[in-house]
This record gives structure tokens, sequence and C-alpha cells, in this order.
């Protein structure tokens, strides 16, 4: 759905971009540029603005926020920017194979860029928006209520829901008449689109009704279909077997799934490198932050797998099988049986281990869970054994979150405010279903990321 938006913001801010290098030159010499000249700028900037769309999107350009509105354009603007600005300012004073090392040139390109970016968004408030398409909506469940809301509260969608029926009140209406009364009904209403739940339909008028109406030129969609575009997970409650016999049996996803793993071991090999470079000052100051809890410690616990540094405790990966998730150590010895109290701060962490979650620091060691196979950089985030089984008793296809590896970050992390509690699983599990259906390495890219987005932007977890 915001596809086509963002496709367009894109080609506006790289054409932004070119304006904005060609009239820095301008400014700058007081003169138009001969085209010899201004390519010798262009090729080297064309690479940073490629790196600029990169940022942009990771500090947030292109979301759904923007496109709706929800947050203010200017602080967006200004953060994109000056990472922008530090990463143009790498790029040349650091990558000398250039012929150009442009100081007063960058410093007007960054003002002018800031400035007709600024401009260009406004703008493309006004253009990105289209006449709200008008809506017959034929489902029922908590859920349609949710997207009834969501599509009144953001016009932005494009969407408006003209008419809504159940399916019991659709046949009564149309199924069993004369179905020119429902085209008539359609025209009089100026309706395009019939969103429906298609997999609650029983009767064969219904069906037969629904499918004149495409032969007839108009719209179907699929109201699962709809609210996963919409909301970024599936509709559990609407979900029945045929939906997993439909998107998900046989789906795993072959060559893809070699891709994945020889990109998850390569990067894993170049981040083991800055790993190892912290890890003496992680392990010193997770050793001084413990030092009574040292003193202390028994090695009998040890044996169990509690360490000093790392932490290392049974998860359940790929098909169920039993893996040791690693973690440097930011919390207490013996935390795993202490209980979080949610007022006031939470006594199970120290303070080196507080100032590591933050930066997440606490994760590097999750590489070797990455190198071994065990997890990988995306994919649902795993659990312990005993929640594993609590939750297949609790929640309906649960166990379907295990048909793919773990990962380090994943769709749930990246959408949820705690992802983390146990008590929300029953939401993250509509995530992790919708990440399953479409596996992809774009949508991969797209979660990494936004994990780093998350990352710059949290003051910690």
């Amino acid at each position: 759905m915001f596809r086509k938006q963002v496709l367009i913001l894109i080609i506006g801010d790289v054409i932004i971009f070119v304006l904005a290098l060609f009239l820095a030159l301008v400014f700058r010499y007081l003169k138009l540029p001969t085209p010899e000249f201004f390519l010798q700028h262009l090729y080297p900037f064309s690479l940073l603005f490629f790196i600029w769309v990169v940022i942009f999107y990771i500090a947030g350009l292109y979301s759904r926020e923007i496109i709706l509105q929800k947050q203010r354009l200017s602080s967006f603007l200004l953060k994109a920017q000056a990472g922008a600005g530090i990463a143009a300012v790498l790029f040349f004073y650091f990558m000398p194979f250039f012929r150009i090392t442009p100081r007063a040139n960058l410093f007007l390109d960054l003002m002018i860029t800031l400035t007709a970016l600024w401009v260009w968004r406004i703008l493309a408030r006004y253009l990105l928006k289209t006449k709200p398409e008008e809506i017959l909506l034929v489902a029922s469940g908590p859920e349609v209520d949710e997207f009834k809301k969501e599509l009144d509260f953001h016009p932005s969608y494009a969407y408006k829901i003209k008419t809504h029926l159940s399916l019991v009140e659709f046949e009564q209406a149309f199924a069993f008449s004369d179905e020119e009364k429902f085209f008539r009904f359609l025209s009089r209403e100026n309706i395009s689109l019939v969103v429906a739940d298609f997999s609650a339909i029983k009767s064969s008028g219904a069906a037969t009704m629904f499918y004149n109406s495409l032969a007839r030129g108009m719209r179907l969609m699929d109201f699962k279909d709809f609210y996963e575009d919409i909301f970024g997970r599936v509709p559990i409650s609407l979900l029945k077997e045929d939906w997993f016999f439909k998107n998900i049996a046989g789906a795993r996803y072959g060559s893809y799934r070699a891709i994945k793993r020889i990109i998850d071991f390569g990067a894993a090999l170049v981040l083991l490198l800055p790993a190892l470079l912290l890890f003496p000052f992680i392990a010193l100051g997770i050793i001084l932050s413990k030092l009574p809890d040292i003193f202390n410690y028994k090695i009998a616990r040890a044996r169990e797998g509690d360490g000093i540094i790392f932490f290392r405790q049974a998860r359940v990966g790929e098909n169920g099988r039993i893996f040791n998730f690693i973690k440097f150590r930011s919390q207490v010895l013996g935390a795993e049986k202490m209980s979080h109290a949610k007022e006031g701060a939470d006594e199970r962490y120290y303070a080196f281990g507080n100032f590591m979650r933050k930066l997440y620091l606490d994760e590097l060691a999750q590489i070797i869970n990455v190198l071994k196979g065990e997890m990988s950089f995306v994919g649902p985030r795993p659990e312990r054994p005993k929640y594993v089984e609590e939750l297949k008793r609790k929640i309906p296809y649960y166990e379907i979150r295990l048909l793919v590896p773990p990962g380090i970050t994943g769709w749930a992390q990246i959408n949820m405010e705690n992802d983390a509690s146990v008590e929300d699983a029953s939401e993250k599990i509509l995530y992790d279903l919708y990440y399953i259906k479409n596996f992809s390495l774009m949508l991969d890219l797209r979660i990494l990321l936004k994990t780093i987005a998350t990352v710059l932007s949290r003051s910690g977890r």
C-alpha cells in the first residue's frame, strides 16, 4: 500500500540531491558549470546519494509515520540531514581516491538540500493525497473494527469504507436476488473496491456474486490480505487451516534459505573482528561491576552455564531444536530467579549491564550463534523451552514460528513496544506469521535498517 508513495518520495529526493548539487556549484563559482565539471562532481556524489537514501530510510523519512503524518516532518528531516552530513564528510575525507575534496561546495550542497527537501516534502503531502477510494467491506470480527478505526483515523490511506456488511447481511441483501441489484448498488454508491473475507464464504450464491463482479471489472481484495498490508501482521482470529495450506505448507523457500545462510555467515565473520576488539573492555566492565557477586560465586553454578562474562540459556530454534543462546551478562548472578517489580528500577541489572543494554552490546555475543547456524540475524526471537510448551497450549498455531531460524532481530521487534514480554506473545505471533508468509531478502533488509534506526533512537530497552 505504501510502496507507491515511498517510490515517489525516493525519486523526488534523488532529484533534489542532483539539483542541489548543481545549484551549489552555481552559487560557489557564480556561473553555470560546464557539463564536464558538473559530471566530475556528480560521479562521486552519486555514490553519496545512495548512502543518503539509506540514511533517510533509517531515519524514518520513508516510514509509515511520515506518510500518515503521525510525526513532525522537521524532526525526521533534521535528524536525517545530520546523518547525511556526517556521512558526506567521512565519504570525501576518508576515501581520498576521488579527484575532488569539496569543502565549501559540500557545505552549500547540504544547506540547499535541507531547504529543498523540506519544501519538497511539504509539497509531497499534497501530491500524495488522492481522492479516497470507496470500499464495500464484507467481513466480521474484532479485526474489522480495528481496521475501520485505522482507516477513519488516517485519511492518508486514501481508502474510505462506504458500506460495511457482515457476510450474512450481504447474502440477505444480494446473494439471493437479481445480481443486477448488486451492480446497481455498487454504481450508485460509487464503490470501486470490494474487500471481503472470502474464506468465510459458504453459500454458492455469494461466491457467484463476487465472481461475476470480478468479471465486470470490479476490483476485489481479500480482507486478511488488506489487514496484513495495513498493520503488518496476520489477523489470527480469522486464520484457519486453509490459510496455512495456502501460505505456509511446502514453502521451504529453496534457494533463499541458502542465500540467507551465506549472508548470515559472511556478515557474522565481518562483525566478529570488532566484537573481538570490544571483548576485553566488555569483559573488564562486567567483572569490575560485579566484584561482590564474583566473590560469592559458586563453581557449581558455573557448571550449570551461569557464567560471569557470558549468559547461556536453552532456547528453542528452528524445527524445535534446542540450542544454547549466548549473550554478554547484563544481569546480576541468579537474576533468572528474581522477579521484577513494574515500579522503580530493575534490580536484576547492574550499572554496566544497563549501559550494555542501551547500546545493545550484550547482543554481540549472539554472533557465535549465527556462525554456528543456530540463529540468523533476522527471524522470530527464540524463546525458552518451558515458555514454548506453555504458549503452544495457549496460542493457536504458535509452533508455526519454529519453521524458520530464530533471529537476533525480527519483524515483531521493530513493530512492538515490548516484544520480550511473554504476556505479549499472542500479539507477537501475529507479526511472526506475517514474516514467515512474506519471508524475503528485501524484508530482511527492511528489518535490519529499521533495527538500526531503533537502536539509534532508543535510550534503552
